[in-house]
């Protein structure tokens, strides 16, 4: 990889054995990009520059935003980026969102980003680029728990670099501010899909970066890091984020989110084993969420509560409390959260040694844990099904699901549930 990404940096000067009797343009690539180049307008060069700052690709939309100004107007970026296609600069791509998308090979933007260097823009369109994606991220934030979930999140995807290049850009000092806001907007994203590692490391410089700056971007971070740490098992850690992200909520007197921090805390309290500060925590929370109109955390509150009661060997209680969540979570098209309670409705199920309903239940997280790509969802399922089919006496398909969901854990890195896979 190292030496693959030393010939990357010099792609330029590729193909410099062109024969000695070639025209200049012919013998290297730099050659023939620089004569493409000549051939150019003005403002087609003004644009080639700006757009070499995607990374991954971009949208027409996008290259409006990070392009257009200063000697390029908004609705001339169209026509520049068909000539620039045309001239084979630029690449065109019909996608599944059934919008056109376009790219640069790397050599072409290494290209075209020492242009845009030389030109002396580097730190407009890198700022134009940065707002544009936090803009994107934080309007996709609220939609990942709902009916739009699945469509959020695969456009998320498809902008996943683009993201990275905002988020590098900010955190290398030049706006930390707004890096602290586009994590805060992204953890949910980043759970949802396993990116576990990169979430951590992301939310911890963000936060180290921005301190001192927008209280509420830090406690979404904070928040978001309390989650992503409570599914890596680190619960101390976990523990800490969430209390500091709700004394800044309690602050700011965002009762919604203080809601979410309670419920948060009381989970993790449920997996270090305190059942008595799990239930005071959920029903504050539950108080608070019914007082400030956020159903949303409701599910996630009820499906504590069953929890607490399961332990407690109270199976039927569990279950009630599993169905009202369950009910609550359909009826908001809260796909993770109905994931989830279908998941802990099985695995109690199991426990009670109906391993036909258990496997039903199960089935039905995997399918909605799959549809939104969630791999963690889709592994503790699997690991279930394992258990389920060798309770059944299929030791040989038990075997199978266990194996399927454990290169899964391992990739994920979570330690404790390759553990229990094993």
């Amino acid at each position: 990889l190292e030496q693959i990404s030393e010939k990357l940096v010099g792609s330029l000067e590729l193909l410099t054995r062109g024969g000695r009797t070639a025209v200049p343009r012919q013998r290297t690539l730099k050659g023939a990009l620089d004569w493409s180049y000549d051939l150019l307008s003005e403002t087609e060069q003004t644009l080639f520059h700006r757009v070499s700052v995607f990374a991954g690709g971009w949208t027409l939309e996008a290259a409006e935003a990070v392009g257009a100004g200063e000697g390029v107007e908004e609705g001339a970026v169209l026509d520049l980026l068909s000539g620039l296609v045309e001239k084979s600069l630029v690449v065109a791509e019909a996608t599944g969102e059934v919008r056109l998308r376009f790219r640069l090979l790397e050599p072409v933007r290494q290209y075209a980003f020492e242009k845009l260097d030389h030109s002396g823009e580097v730190a407009t369109v890198r700022q134009r680029h940065a707002s544009f994606f936090l803009a994107l991220a934080e309007k996709a934030e609220p939609e990942l728990r709902g009916p739009l979930t699945t469509a959020w999140l695969d456009r998320l995807e498809t902008e996943h670099d683009n993201l990275r290049a905002a988020l590098s850009w900010s955190l290398e000092g030049r706006d930390p501010g707004l890096g602290l806001r586009l994590t805060a907007a992204m953890w949910m994203y980043w759970r949802t899909r396993g990116y576990l590692s990169e979430a951590s490391r992301w939310l911890e410089e963000a936060l180290a970066e921005g301190a001192a700056v927008d209280s509420a971007a830090r406690a979404g971070a904070l928040r978001g890091l309390g989650y992503v740490l409570r599914e890596r098992n680190d619960l101390r850690r976990s523990a800490a984020s969430f209390e500091e992200a709700l004394a800044l909520y309690e602050q700011l007197g965002n009762k919604q989110r203080t809601a979410d921090c309670l419920a948060s805390l009381g989970w993790v309290a449920q997996y270090q084993g305190d059942a008595a500060r799990a239930t005071t925590l959920f029903e504050r929370s539950l108080a608070t969420a019914r007082g400030s109109g956020n159903q949303a955390v409701v599910p996630s509150v009820l499906s504590g509560m069953a929890f607490v009661a399961r332990e407690g060997g109270d199976f039927v209680r569990a279950q009630e409390l599993w169905g009202e969540a369950l009910a609550v979570a359909r009826e908001r098209g809260d796909l993770f959260e109905a994931a989830t309670i279908l998941k802990n409705m099985g695995y109690t199920e199991l426990a009670r040694d109906d391993h036909e309903r258990s496997t039903a239940l199960i089935e039905e997280a995997l399918v909605l844990g799959r549809r939104i790509g969630n791999k963690h969802m889709e592994t503790d399922c699997l690991m279930i099904l394992g258990i389920a089919a060798a309770l059944r006496g299929d030791p040989q398909h038990a075997k199978a699901q266990l194996q399927e969901g454990l290169v899964f854990y391992v990739e994920l890195g979570l330690k404790a549930d390759t553990a229990e896979s094993l």
